[in-house]
């Protein structure tokens, strides 16, 4: 199987190099980089053989593992492009390149990248026993950066929730469920989650109660 070694410079080159079109063509890119369609009609999340995302404005396309390579781009590759590169041996408690580029995205710059200025947010929240202080400051954020009203905020947080649960640890998980359930208390996916990392921790009867709340909201009225 072939392979690539080379340095975090030369590859942020190489990268960037294909973005402005020096080694194929960007109507060629662009035509790539499109998410392909599954056979039921719903977008998968590869494009040419490479992960596809979406945040805020941009498009993303890219690959994990021991080495992440991620381009951003938007306005069809005419707008701003950005080149992320982590290259690694291995991963310190089971955390992927994805999930530390993920927080260099933040950092960089977190008005472009709300997806990753969220997770960010999130797992810092997460790292520590919430306070009422805390998870107040936490919804102002969400509101000040107009994320409170966002119809996938659900969705983000529990994506964050099951990445942290493997990354961190469930008892470091259980926080942003219960976040969760306090920003949508009558989602029964929201309640669904926190009994599952419940039971992952060993608390039966908490997860048999939480469940029970799940499939009360799920019922039709």
């Amino acid at each position: 199987m072939p392979a690539l070694h080379t340095t975090v410079g030369d590859l942020d080159r190489f990268l960037l190099a294909l973005t402005r079109g020096e080694l194929v063509r960007r109507g060629t890119l662009q035509r790539l980089w499109q998410p392909q369609l599954l056979s039921n009609g719903r977008r998968s999340g590869f494009s040419a053989g490479w992960e596809f995302e979406e945040s805020g404005d941009y498009r993303m396309t890219g690959h994990d593992g021991g080495t992440r390579a991620r381009i951003a781009f938007s306005d069809g590759m005419a707008g701003d492009t950005y080149s992320f590169t982590y290259l690694t041996n291995g991963s310190a408690k089971n955390v992927w390149s994805r999930t530390l580029v993920d927080s260099t995205m933040a950092v960089v710059a977190p008005m472009q990248f709300p997806r990753e200025a969220l997770s960010e947010r999130l797992i810092t929240y997460a790292q520590e026993p919430p306070t009422a202080a805390r998870t107040t400051a936490l919804k102002q954020w969400l509101i000040t950066t107009g994320r409170g009203d966002q119809p996938m905020l659900e969705q983000d947080i529990n994506r964050v929730g099951d990445a942290v649960a493997e990354n961190l640890g469930h008892a470091t998980a259980v926080h942003i469920f219960t976040l969760n359930t306090t920003l949508f208390p009558r989602s029964p996916n929201a309640w669904d989650s926190l009994p599952e990392t419940y039971s992952a921790l060993g608390d039966l009867k908490q997860a048999e109660r939480l469940y029970a709340k799940s499939k009360a909201l799920a019922a039709p009225r």
